[in-house]
């Protein structure tokens, strides 16, 4: 399936992407596995998702792991108890795609568009992808805010800003 043209709207994209074949458990297992090493290497706490259908789904210790649930929600609980948004180290960033400059083709809920300015700066915002969802540009708006790496099976990649 071709990939719309970066002009095309979110929705065109979304379509798109959800016409893309499932991520195969080894490319999965992959990707969790170069994530991994990125956490230890980074330390901190992570800040991850619970994965939907079309996500990679990773596998890291939950007592350094919060998640932003399918609802959007975040759920803040740390080893020891409730974590403010300002003390997450890392965050691991799911999407239907991400283009070459680290920005997203999210569900469309905005629940990213809201956390991401929150943070303190400097924390790693890590999308997290097979390769084949990775493109070239996707649409933008004023408040979407790129990711600082990308995740694939090829490895964690750190991005100009």
């Amino acid at each position: 399936m071709t990939a719309p043209s970066p002009e095309a709207s979110k929705a065109s994209w979304r379509a798109w992407a959800r016409g893309l074949a499932p991520v195969p458990a080894d490319v999965a297992s992959a990707v969790s596995g170069h994530v991994t090493d990125f956490v230890r290497a980074t330390g901190g706490f992570v800040l991850g998702y619970q994965p939907l259908s079309d996500e990679v789904p990773l596998d890291l210790s939950p007592d350094a792991v919060a998640v932003l649930d399918a609802d959007g929600a975040l759920l803040l609980d740390g080893p020891d108890g409730p974590v403010d948004a300002a003390d997450v180290d890392i965050v691991l960033v799911p999407a239907r795609a991400f283009d070459r400059h680290g920005y997203r083709l999210g569900r469309g809920g905005g629940h990213y568009d809201r956390l991401l300015p929150t943070l303190r700066p400097g924390v790693p915002v890590v999308g997290v992808a097979c390769a084949a969802r990775i493109v070239g540009r996707l649409p933008r708006e004023p408040h979407d805010v790129p990711m600082t790496h990308l995740a694939t099976e090829e490895g964690v990649a750190e991005l100009d800003s």
